[in-house]
């Protein structure tokens, strides 16, 4: 699969390091886009990092200041001996209030990086405009907590080295894995994940944080989403991990606008397999939250589907999978 224009135009985005300590670690993050443009804080899933969204992240800096964290034990930012959903909280505040100070934002989050924008957005409602949540862990309230892959609570295992970025790409996988990831992404995607160790190769998110997490994190989110005080979007992947059925639930169980959408063909890892249709996706929704995440349409209780136009089914043709080494 060749890489798209878009692709490329993405990647040659103009972007800034910044830095912040937080409870003695330092948390870093980049910003791209108009410095007084509506803020947009994009936040990735477990043992990813910024460069996963940066491609689709970046497309938004045209006319938003857009801010993409690295959490601790996740891409440039520092470990941590303990991680929770609290601390990582505390950090991307500490973010927001740096980078984006004064106005609400709008926050972007993928999986468990959507829990974390949810616990934000539920104690500091004074910074949040809006909140999209993108394939992020949510059970039925009255289920049982469904069993997430991985090896949860058995402690980390020792850590794989490779000799060579190739190697190490010839053996990406995802937690949870899906059916294929698109070359062009994984080319990007995969350096940025690496540290260099002596002539070895290794990731670089704490696997500690395997360790720390287990089937339970799929039930934190309704706390927080019944405190919320702002508008929701819930941006769910086509063959991700939280049923349509249980996304319906939002509509009836929060006093807050709800905006459904899917990403079609997607595994849980939208921006990995489908970056275009999850960028497309995201816009429509952001239309339809209006300006920094106010409501242009929606009602408390009520949704609004927004899936993106399919292409012609030549033009969906899914990449072959990737086996190999855990990185999520």
């Amino acid at each position: 699969m060749s890489t798209p224009a878009w692709f490329t135009e993405a990647l040659a985005t103009p972007s800034h390091a910044g830095a912040v300590e937080v409870d003695g670690v330092t948390v870093r993050y980049l910003t791209a886009g108009p410095k007084d443009a509506p803020s947009l804080v994009v936040v990735h899933g477990g043992t990813a990092h910024a460069q996963w969204w940066w491609p689709v992240a970046a497309r938004f800096a045209r006319d938003h200041r857009v801010v993409l964290p690295d959490l601790s034990g996740h891409g440039t930012s520092d470990h941590r001996e303990e991680y929770s959903f609290d601390g990582w909280a505390t950090e991307l505040v500490a973010v927001i209030e740096k980078a984006v100070p004064g106005r609400p934002t709008t926050l972007v989050g993928h999986s468990i990086g959507g829990l974390v924008c949810l616990a934000v957005a539920a104690s500091r409602p004074d910074l949040v405009a809006g909140v999209i949540t993108c394939d992020t862990l949510l059970t039925d309230p009255d289920a049982e907590p469904p069993r997430v892959a991985g090896r949860h609570g058995a402690g980390p295992r020792p850590a794989p080295t490779y000799g060579s970025v190739g190697e190490a790409r010839a053996r990406f996988r995802t937690l949870p894995p899906q059916d294929g990831y698109a070359d062009y992404v994984l080319d990007h995607v995969v350096p940025h994940s690496l540290r260099q160790d002596g002539e070895r190769w290794g990731w670089r998110f704490d696997r500690g944080i395997l360790a720390q997490f287990d089937e339970r994190v799929a039930t934190l989110a309704w706390p927080w989403l019944r405190r919320l005080r702002c508008p929701l979007g819930y941006l769910r992947s086509e063959h991700g991990l939280t049923p349509r059925s249980v996304v319906a639930r939002l509509r009836d169980e929060l006093p807050v606008p709800v905006l459904l959408g899917e990403v079609p063909d997607a595994g849980h890892h939208a921006m990995l397999d489908r970056p275009e249709e999850l960028h497309t996706a995201l816009a429509a929704m952001m239309v339809e939250l209006g300006g920094e995440g106010r409501p242009a349409g929606a009602r408390a209780g009520r949704s609004v589907l927004v899936r993106p136009r399919q292409r012609p089914e030549a033009e969906v043709e899914r990449p072959p999978a990737q086996r190999g080494d855990r990185a999520r």
